[in-house]
């Protein structure tokens, strides 16, 4: 979407249902007991990295306070998560996954019964982190190809917002599947081009283009790429080229796909039958001032634009708000 009205301001709106508070104390800051003995040994018994004891599977579990990251089958996600009497709780975007995980002398089994078994690993933590991609230094180019390149970055744009706008509509699976398609092709392209002419700044290709290149990574939910684009979007939003929202967009993104808290409140998320919610945020008392740095109107304004676009409400309850404690806390 474009740049946002700002309409009378209003008090965020209370929401209490069960599924708000998982999604709420998912974001505490450590993983939570629920109040009673759990059978799964506490949290310092979980805490660690687990290495699945199949000998032809290659899975790893790095659990930490408030964050686990899982390698599956090739492919790592990266949770915020609580500590429960049945497991952990994982948070990804709009969903939780509930996975029964019981200490035993031998290690972790996790999973429902039998469950797997994982045991414990000399991995380091750091061994399962996102590596960017790498985007080259930005050469010289001719002017037809800044300009053969700003044009076809600027069409995608246009096909990525016409399909969410026709999604906004009305959703259907013929329009979803359409939107996939689109985002995989405009991240495939993306990756190239980081990899041949380096980011696209409005400097050598023009607003439109740079806009267009923004709206494809943050659309594109591949992680590495957002983690690459980000350094160069703050950059550009620091030296006043691009909107301060732009990085407050992509960063907010990006840290709830790496299983932390967002830190301005740009991302909010349906839960199914419940009204849309604003996805695990860091220090929600501090929120408005973050976001007026960024040059984003307060968290309320946004909440009754979003709710005034989509018809749907977006709500944030306040008393159930996660609070992350600093470092230094």
């Amino acid at each position: 979407m474009t740049a946002q009205p700002r309409p009378a301001r209003v008090r965020p709106r209370q929401l209490a249902s069960p599924l708000f508070r998982a999604l709420a104390l998912a974001a505490a800051g450590g993983l939570l007991l629920a109040g009673c003995a759990s059978p799964v040994g506490g949290e310092r018994a979980l805490v660690g990295v687990w290495e699945s004891a199949e000998a032809d599977a290659a899975n790893v579990l790095s659990i930490a306070p408030g964050r686990v990251v899982w390698r599956r089958d090739g492919q790592t996600q990266y949770h915020l998560a609580r500590l429960t009497e049945h497991g952990l709780d994982l948070f990804l975007y709009g969903s939780i996954d509930r996975v029964p995980v019981r200490r035993t002398s031998q290690g972790l089994l996790v999973g429902t019964e039998p469950g797997v078994l994982y045991r414990p690993s000399n991995l380091k933590p750091a061994a399962l982190e996102l590596e960017p991609l790498v985007v080259v230094e930005a050469p010289q180019l001719p002017a037809d190809r800044r300009k053969a390149i700003a044009a076809e970055l600027i069409e995608r744009g246009e096909r990525d917002q016409a399909v969410r706008e026709e999604l906004q509509s009305g959703s259907s699976s013929d329009v979803v599947s359409r939107m996939v398609a689109i985002d995989r092709e405009n991240t495939a392209r993306m990756v190239e081009l980081l990899g041949e002419v380096g980011w696209i700044d409005p400097e050598r290709f023009g607003d439109e283009a740079a806009r267009a290149a923004f709206l494809i990574v943050q659309h594109s939910g591949d992680k590495a790429l957002m983690a690459a684009a980000l350094p160069f979007v703050r950059a550009e939003w620091q030296a006043g080229r691009v909107p301060g929202g732009h990085f407050a967009l992509m960063y907010d993104r990006l840290e709830l796909g790496l299983g932390r808290p967002q830190l301005y409140g740009s991302q909010i998320f349906s839960m199914g039958e419940q009204p849309q919610v604003v996805a695990p945020l860091i220090d929600p008392v501090g929120v408005d001032a973050r976001r007026a740095e960024v040059g984003l109107q307060p968290l309320a304004e946004y909440l009754e634009f979003f709710r005034g676009e989509t018809g749907v409400p977006a709500l944030f309850d306040w008393d159930l708000a996660p609070v992350i404690p600093t470092a230094s806390d």
